[in-house]
């Protein structure tokens, strides 16, 4: 028979932790005996390590008393209980006190009906962590249990489930939806993804997936949504050159940051915002295109909208997909130009001459086939995977500038109707859209992180590495994908990411080690100052519905 009693701290332990420390640091300073120093670094070691529990994850410290009276029907029976429990506490390094004179207050303590007993806390209570002692035990394994959630994994003990809300905002540690998700390949991110996408479907959330390795047809498939080839297909154009309606309903003043996502204080219409985005869609495609082409470009589209009746103040809300100029029109405006500016004999022809050189791809060209013409997506269906996979054969700087094109239609898609509908976007492979020399993309996707819970909606990021968000040239944007979402979940990893993953997260030895062992669907939940080692156990019909490509590990 075993009892269990936690009991409140006798002291502020943490002080308690930096005391000791200090003293040991002293201690170091002060002696030239080098077992006394090696026994106070391996003391500093494992007080630093205490106080990033308690300090940092705001873990608690409790006196823990555990008392075991052995039992048996006769003495030969009685003393092999004992020995039984004796060999038991030896194994697992355990040191027993026998309540030699104690045996009725042991009793006592013992039983459900009897209180504290003080004469037993003075020597049989210890300080632990509660994590410690409640971690093997269901009713607290979990550690998470929202009241309207849904399944989310197991605990370690595998018996015990976490049922998890996205949407749950309040106080400091849940501030919004957003989750980075990271993982090296074949740990179970594409099963974790699909399962979440399941779950967010079945209530009610709108899908947009960005799908550079064709993974989610399936599962788009199973939920009736649409899947569609945004690489060329006529099906799955998206115009560069159509207006983005803006939502003018949120009027939360906030950092206008290097790419506006609306109009500071309501001023203007949409086109605004979208000159700057095309300016980005330019760069992305063309590279670092002279100043004077840019801007001969750029007063060329202003010119073109006019002809389509569209200016500053132009609200385009209710207009259709076929209301906008194309490339081609805005090709044939340029070389209508140089040839104006040719016959007024104005030297400026040149300038025009170049561009329509440089724009005929995107206008009868390779790229006309991704980007000449009008917006053929149509879908309103709940799930929508905008699959990109058909890039592959395409040049970096296409890639690069496709994926920009579809990230300011999904914004468009995700703030439309103000906080009326959640809309979840799924960046899968987000090192794809992440170029150091052009990082207008990510930091595309930096102020959708920040800004999706205005509008009731969330960004889901999966990366096999780290490493690329935090190279120089993009680490200011690229961390905040890190920094900013209140949910991450890391898989199975080594190596550089797993110590860029450790020094980010301030990962104990104990985490670093479990990552490290890289076991597929086992992985380190953690929202705020909260997290738990869980395993990402699915039913069989779950992942038959799933699909082949990926999502196996």
């Amino acid at each position: 028979m075993v009892s269990y009693r936690i009991l409140p701290a006798k002291g502020d332990y943490l002080d308690i932790v930096r005391r000791m420390n200090r003293n040991d640091q002293t201690k170091i300073q002060t002696t030239n005996d080098a077992l006394e120093i090696q026994r106070a670094e391996i003391q500093i070691e494992a007080s630093e390590y205490i106080m990033q529990r308690m300090d940092t994850f705001g873990e608690k410290i409790y006196e823990i008393e555990v008392t075991i009276m052995a039992m048996g029907r006769d003495k030969e029976e009685f003393e092999t209980a004992c020995k039984l429990v004796e060999n038991s506490a030896q194994v697992h390094n355990i040191t027993l006190r026998v309540l030699s004179h104690l045996q009725k207050e042991g009793m006592k303590i013992i039983l459900p009906s009897t209180g504290d007993n003080k004469t037993l806390e003075r020597f049989s209570s210890m300080p632990m962590f509660i994590s410690a002692f409640v971690g093997g035990y269901p009713w607290s394994a979990t550690g998470w249990n929202d009241k309207d959630g849904l399944y989310l994994a197991r605990g370690n003990d595998n018996n015990s489930i976490l049922m998890f809300d996205l949407w749950i905002r309040g106080g400091t540690d849940r501030v919004n939806s957003n989750m980075t998700i990271i993982g090296k390949s074949g740990m179970g991110k594409s099963t974790f993804v699909k399962h979440q996408i399941e779950s967010q479907f079945a209530v009610g959330t709108k899908i947009l997936i960005l799908d550079p390795e064709s993974e989610y047809m399936d599962i788009t498939a199973a939920l009736g949504g649409d899947w569609i080839d945004t690489a060329g297909n006529k099906d799955g154009r998206i115009n560069p050159l159509q207006v983005r309606a803006i939502n003018k309903n949120n009027n939360e003043d906030d950092d206008f940051m290097d790419i506006n996502f609306g109009l500071e204080n309501n001023k203007g219409g949409a086109l605004i915002w979208h000159m700057q985005s095309l300016e980005i869609f330019f760069k992305l495609w063309l590279g670092n295109i002279d100043v004077y082409l840019m801007a001969a470009l750029k007063d060329s589209l202003i010119q073109l909208y006019k002809r389509f009746n569209i200016d500053w103040e132009t609200d385009v809300t209710d207009w259709n997909n076929e209301d906008f100029p194309i490339m081609s029109d805005l090709y044939q405006y340029i070389i209508d130009k140089e040839k104006e500016l040719k016959e007024e004999k104005n030297s400026d022809f040149e300038i025009y001459h170049k561009l329509g050189f440089i724009l005929k791809d995107i206008s009868d060209g390779t790229a006309s086939m991704i980007w000449n013409g009008y917006t053929t997506i149509h879908s309103e269906k709940d799930v929508i995977c905008l699959d990109t996979n058909n890039l592959g054969q395409a040049s970096t700087e296409v890639k690069r500038a496709q994926y920009y094109n579809i990230l300011t239609w999904c914004w468009q898609r995700m703030t439309r109707n103000g906080q009326k509908e959640r809309v979840i976007l799924v960046a899968d492979e987000a090192y794809t859209m992440i170029d150091p020399k052009v990082p207008e993309s990510l930091i595309f996707m930096r102020n959708i992180s920040k800004r999706a819970r205005k509008y009731e909606s969330a960004l889901v990021v999966i990366t096999q590495s780290i490493v690329d968000l935090l190279a120089p040239e993009v680490k200011m944007y690229g961390q905040a994908l890190l920094d900013n979402p209140t949910y991450k979940v890391v898989f199975g990893t080594e190596g550089q990411n797993l110590i860029e993953i450790s020094n980010l997260l301030l990962l104990t030895e104990m985490e670093q080690e479990k990552l490290s062992a890289q076991i597929s669907r086992t992985g380190l939940f953690i929202a705020g100052s909260k997290r738990l080692f869980v395993n990402f156990k699915y039913p069989e019909s779950f992942i038959e519905r799933m699909g082949t490509a990926g999502g196996r590990g």
